[in-house]
């Protein structure tokens, strides 16, 4: 009789872990080790992440320590996700953000990304995000730095989905890009203006008043005769202008568990 329920009781737990969903094991996406975050700021920014993996089926983490062990800022941010049951499917879909303070003139941040992660966040992707939240994570503000790069990484993985990525033929403007654009052609607007204008006020002649306008007459000046305008040919010269549109992509590596990683860092 014992054996019968020992026996039923292996079969149920058998056939209960067969059905459930082959989901990330850990749901612990936000790990402030180096203590850079308020828990309030831990709280929302774990709620915003949880948020994306469930919307997106990709899951974002984010890693702070004072030390890598040892290891490398990028051999760290691979084994920490792929160690760590982390991934959303069975490619393991995602990313991850390591930021590693050692001190304030030791600084470091990572990005590795995983699965579907490393089409969604190309070398020009990770390159971008970092230009992005590096600024405020070099004036103390991580919880700022922390949210926009979720933000991004949403974003990025919208793009993907709709079938072109965010690349080097893709290009992700930040407002700050468009606003120096904007002023740029304003000010080269202006400067073509003032040239312009005083190259045609410099082709004026000043001349005085005369009441009399036939002092302007020269005698038998005035002649009028026909004239015609034969167009017979046309010769059009066409030049082919060659654009880069570099190369774009991926760069890729396996980690020290055999799989494939993105992503690059970059001190701050």
């Amino acid at each position: 009789m014992v054996k019968k329920i020992s026996l039923f009781i292996v079969t149920l737990l058998i056939a209960v872990s067969i059905s459930l969903p082959a989901f990330a094991v850990n749901s612990e996406r936000v790990v402030d080790n180096a203590e850079l975050l308020t828990e309030e700021e831990e709280r929302e920014l774990s709620a915003k992440l949880n948020s994306i993996y469930e919307s997106q089926q990709f899951d974002t983490v984010i890693v702070t320590v004072k030390d890598c062990e040892g290891k490398t800022e990028k051999a760290y941010a691979d084994d920490y996700y792929d160690y760590n049951g982390y991934g959303y499917g069975d490619n393991h879909d995602g990313c991850l953000l390591l930021i590693r303070v050692t001190n304030p003139n030791d600084r470091y941040a990572h990005i590795s990304t995983t699965g579907y992660g490393i089409t969604a966040i190309t070398d020009y992707g990770y390159d971008f995000i970092l230009d992005q939240i590096i600024p405020s994570m070099k004036s103390g503000d991580y919880n700022k730095a922390c949210n926009d790069f979720a933000s991004y990484v949403e974003d990025f993985v919208i793009e993907a989905k709709s079938g072109e990525p965010y690349d080097v033929t893709n290009k992700l403007y930040s407002s700050k890009d468009n606003l120096k654009a904007v002023f740029t052609s304003l000010i080269v607007g202006l400067i073509v203006a003032a040239i312009v204008t005083l190259s045609v006020k410099k082709s004026y002649k000043p001349v005085g008043f005369n009441r009399n306008a036939a002092n302007y007459l020269v005698n038998d000046s005035m002649k009028l005769r026909s004239s015609y305008d034969n167009f017979l040919y046309a010769n059009v010269t066409k030049t082919r202008i060659e654009r880069d549109s570099g190369s774009g992509g991926s760069s890729t590596h396996s980690g020290s568990s055999g799989t494939s990683h993105g992503g690059g860092g970059r001190s701050f």
